[in-house]
């Protein structure tokens, strides 16, 4: 019953996130750097009521050592990380970067988010969910 309950509650969380971006995506448009999408959807995401962490440093441990350190664009309610990409179509390497964010948190949602250059009002948004961790 718990883990129904908190997955609802991610669910509801990511549609908030998903419906945010297309406000934004269909307010800016494409062809703006990544910093600015992100400075809008975290206003966004502020007025729809949600808490929001921008530029969430994550530190990569080794044998019990920080070894790295990097930061995701957005951590939404501590529970759902969200990375922009302002690019036409997303790479093999956004995959890598993001499935390295969900193996380095204990978030197991992601979401990416990037305009289209196909309409100056879309926003394509994909969604990583329960990602399989290979250690």
């Amino acid at each position: 019953m718990h883990a129904d309950k908190h997955r609802w509650e991610l669910e509801r969380i990511t549609e908030r996130v998903i419906g945010c971006a297309f406000i934004v995506g269909n307010s800016l448009g494409s062809g703006f750097l990544e910093k600015v999408y992100e400075n809008a959807l975290v206003h966004e995401l502020r007025k729809a009521g949600l808490f929001v962490q921008q530029q969430y440093e994550i530190e990569v441990k080794y044998d019990g050592v920080v070894v790295g350190q990097f930061f995701a664009d957005l951590l939404v309610e501590s529970s759902v990380l969200v990375e922009l990409k302002a690019v036409r179509t997303l790479e093999t390497n956004h995959f890598a970067q993001c499935h390295n964010y969900l193996k380095a948190t204990n978030v197991k949602y992601l979401h990416f988010c990037f305009p289209s250059e196909r309409s100056a009002n879309a926003v394509s948004v994909g969604f990583l969910s329960h990602l399989p961790l290979l250690c």
